[in-house]
């Protein structure tokens, strides 16, 4: 029932997860994975992820429950239909993303963004930021020259007002303390 689409899931952005379907006429629940609870009501056409497989779909309709959303799939007209997308990934392109709040920022954006010094020094590229438990962090890959003041290999530095100075949206830059920075190095190798 998946076929393979031309986009690949990771070009795409996670909107939801797919839960059980609801009702005896294909609806299915859906948990938001967004900062817009109402965001279900622009949803036309999505992806549905899950192992390997990416499939195309159109949204009929949409309302929401108490904590999630209740999704109507075209061509999906029982509970026994659409149950195959139970756990799956809903996901949309990226140009249809939500502009986010003010100081709030998606995460995958940050990989086109470059690491700075409080005194403006280009010290490498963002490789990721990732969503931990405890705290957002940088995954910072230091360019040859910075190399040796800091490190050869990626460092994981937390988004903490100690570490992260300011973030220039525009210029796509990221300022860190270096005192810090370095102070998440590993040891010289030898």
């Amino acid at each position: 029932m998946f076929a393979r689409m031309e986009m690949s899931p990771e070009e795409l952005v996670l909107v939801g997860i797919l839960g059980r379907p609801h009702g005896v006429r294909g609806q299915i629940r859906c948990f938001p994975q967004t900062h817009d609870i109402s965001r279900h009501k622009q949803l036309k056409e999505v992806y549905v992820q899950k192992q390997k497989s990416l499939q195309k779909l159109i949204v009929e309709s949409s309302s929401s429950g108490n904590d999630f959303w209740l999704l109507k799939f075209k061509e999906f007209n029982t509970p026994e239909s659409v149950a195959s997308l139970t756990h799956g990934e809903l996901l949309i392109s990226p140009e249809e993303r939500l502009p986010v709040p003010d100081d709030q920022y998606y995460l995958s954006d940050f990989s086109e963004f470059s690491a700075y010094s409080e005194n403006n020094e280009f010290l490498g590229n963002i490789v990721e930021c990732l969503e931990l438990p405890s705290v957002n962090a940088f995954f910072i890959s230091f360019s040859q020259e910075k190399q040796k003041d800091f490190s050869t290999k990626e460092i994981l530095a937390p988004w903490i007002d100690d570490c992260v100075l300011d973030i220039d949206e525009s210029a796509k830059k990221i300022i860190f303390s270096t005192q810090f920075l370095k102070s998440l190095c590993p040891e010289k190798d030898s």
